[in-house]
């Protein structure tokens, strides 16, 4: 008895170590509740791209991100992927510290006449807003609201032969 015990003892704490106590993506955290909760930017009319967007949603209490461009010439491309649930939160928090609830379209004495329109839209399942904000470089908070969305599209893992948008 004592010696199937330890070879099962030893498969068990290889197995834990291996994972390292991490949180894997796609792995549903019985702690993250989405409550219907997503968040996008699109800006139209950048200077590498005719569209570029990203958008964090989830599929049940999964979240995830899709990230999408159209070049110039029309062709599109994209890549999604699942997210840890404290990348989701981390970039909710932004946007509800920012108080994307009171948020409407900004005036951006900055931009020219050939900058960006950046669109945001963000709902926490009841309310849903929609605001704009023109110009390569966003006032405070829209540029904040951005970084933060492009941190998470940071964690997207790159796929060289799915057509990336840098290839």
């Amino acid at each position: 008895m004592r010696s199937l015990l330890i070879p099962l003892l030893l498969a068990a704490l290889a197995g834990a170590a291996a994972c390292g106590g991490a949180r894997k993506r796609g792995v549903v955290d019985p702690d993250f509740a989405c409550k219907d909760r997503r968040i996008e930017y699109v800006e139209t009319g950048g200077m590498m791209y005719a569209e570029e967007g990203v958008r964090l949603r989830c599929d049940g209490d999964v979240p995830s991100i899709e990230r999408y461009f159209t070049k110039k010439d029309g062709q599109e491309h994209k890549q999604d992927g699942t997210l840890a649930a404290g990348a989701w939160d981390r970039a909710w928090q932004e946007f509800d510290s920012a108080g994307w609830r009171n948020l409407s379209d900004c005036s951006n004495p900055k931009a020219g006449d050939r900058d960006p329109v950046h669109t945001f839209e963000v709902s926490n399942g009841t309310i849903t807003r929609t605001f704009m904000c023109p110009g390569a470089t966003l006032p405070f908070p829209y540029e904040a609201l951005r970084n933060a969305i492009d941190a998470v599209a940071a964690e997207l893992p790159l796929d060289r032969g799915a057509g990336n948008p840098g290839e």
